[in-house]
């Protein structure tokens, strides 16, 4: 489910949190959910009428290829099946909650950033 608000506090605290390290040579894992939502949202791809799928798709190979170029390579993590209990209900129904939200008003003409459906967890869905 993730840690709210653990990007914010990390971008903040930078400086005493992150080191510079060399990862040439490595393999990396990364969240697979983290990094799709940090790239639609840097690449500043159109999310209206369901998203702009070619700059998101741009902006991920673009990615994989600089890894690449410094010899990493990266593995993406995706969550897989969890059990449901009464808190992580009631957060995915806050989530689902949000998302219908932001797409009303999406439908107003108002501009809302909103991760097209494929970028969603399939347990959000």
């Amino acid at each position: 489910m993730g840690v709210r608000s653990l990007t914010s506090f990390v971008s903040e605290n930078a400086s005493d949190l992150l080191v510079s390290t060399n990862i040439a040579g490595l393999k990396l894992i990364i969240d697979g959910y983290n990094i799709l939502h940090e790239i639609y949202y840097s690449c500043e791809a159109e999310t209206a009428y369901g998203g702009d799928y070619d700059a998101f798709s741009e902006a991920v190979k673009l990615l994989c290829s600089n890894l690449r170029a410094r010899d990493v390579v990266p593995y993406f993590v995706f969550d897989g099946a969890s059990e449901l209990n009464d808190l992580k209900f009631n957060t995915l129904l806050d989530r689902a909650q949000e998302r219908i939200h932001l797409a009303s008003l999406t439908l107003k003409r108002k501009r809302a950033k909103i991760l097209p459906c494929l970028a969603l967890r399939v347990s959000e869905q």
